[in-house]
């Protein structure tokens, strides 16, 4: 067990990383929990995209609509794959150093990885195609409700 009452917030030093079972960071500054919480309701987004994405009122409109939907979906899909793809790996690495040798040759290899990785996902660009993503999957719900309400008024 490593004592962490010195931790200061930096990337994990090899050594450093404990066994599982280890206590939570007291520091939560540095803590991604994967969301975030910006000033922006649900309301005001929505109102936004309310804006840029009425009520379809035409099968002319509806078929935009779609367009727009098609390729954003193909945006956000490629997006949250390199997001998730991150994660999984910083996961899958994190484990791996729970069964590695603290000091081993595949302990620091692993721990580098682990750290580059981290380095990544609290870089700014991370954070911005983070963001671009929430943005995306805001917009597609948007569009997906016009469409749908244009769809059920229709029928």
């Amino acid at each position: 067990y490593v004592n962490t009452s010195n931790y200061n917030g930096s990337a994990k030093e090899p050594q450093q990383k404990k066994k599982r079972g280890r206590t939570r960071r007291a520091n939560s500054d540095n803590y991604d929990a994967d969301y975030t919480t910006g000033g922006e309701s649900c309301d005001e987004l929505d109102e936004n995209w309310d804006r840029e994405y009425p009520s379809v009122s035409s099968d002319q409109q509806r078929q935009e609509y779609k367009r727009d939907f098609d390729a954003g979906l193909q945006e956000y899909k490629r997006l949250q794959a390199e997001l998730d793809e991150i994660s999984k790996e910083l996961s899958r690495l994190d484990k791996e150093l729970d069964d590695y040798i603290e000091g081993s040759e595949e302990y620091k290899a692993a721990a580098d990885e682990y750290n580059r990785l981290k380095d990544i996902k609290s870089s700014a660009d991370y954070k911005n195609r983070k963001a671009h993503c929430k943005m995306l999957k805001n917009k597609l719900s948007h569009i997906k409700r016009m469409v749908s309400d244009y769809d059920s008024r229709k029928s």
